[in-house]
């Protein structure tokens, strides 16, 4: 990873990925489906671009770590209650588990720890509690400032 903010849309298209762009029900950010080996990621896209960034960066962690390359859905909704319809039909309640890891990988997607120290220290090692960093921080990385705060956190740059 050269440059930030990461092109998630582009590297989904890489990895063959469909990722389409639509008016979805307010609490699902979106949902990754894969069927007879075709894969698709849709985002909600009344939702701010961070969240649909991040979003598309989660689908492909469940892609990448998750799914059944044949037939497989991942539902993300606001209220943190996901769903996976297996290829039976049936709806399966998805432990928090893969989702902390999908979380993850999208995390370390955008914000590749590399990068981030090198933008922190071209930043000229800045004040990181402080909200006018964070928000620079976010903006370059194109995320969240909520997001960008749990990777610091989980990188050890918070105490």
């Amino acid at each position: 990873m050269d440059a930030v903010p990461v092109d998630v849309v582009t590297l989904a298209k890489k990895w063959f990925i469909d990722v389409r762009f639509e008016k979805l029900e307010p609490n699902v950010s979106g949902f990754l489906f894969v069927k007879s080996g075709k894969a698709t990621v849709v985002i909600n896209q009344e939702q701010p671009v961070v969240r649909q960034r991040f979003t598309v960066a989660h689908e492909l962690g469940h892609y990448v770590l998750h799914a059944d390359k044949e037939e497989d859905i991942f539902i993300d909704e606001k209220i943190s209650i996901y769903h996976r319809a297996n290829r039976n039909g049936s709806n399966a309640v998805i432990d928090a588990g893969r989702e902390k890891e999908a979380n993850r990988f999208a995390a370390e997607l955008l914000m590749p720890k590399n990068m981030l120290f090198k933008t922190l220290i071209r930043l000229g090692e800045p004040d990181i509690s402080d909200d006018l960093t964070i928000y620079r921080v976010a903006n370059i990385f194109a995320v969240s400032e909520q997001a960008l705060n749990i990777r610091m956190t989980d990188l050890g740059l918070f105490l």
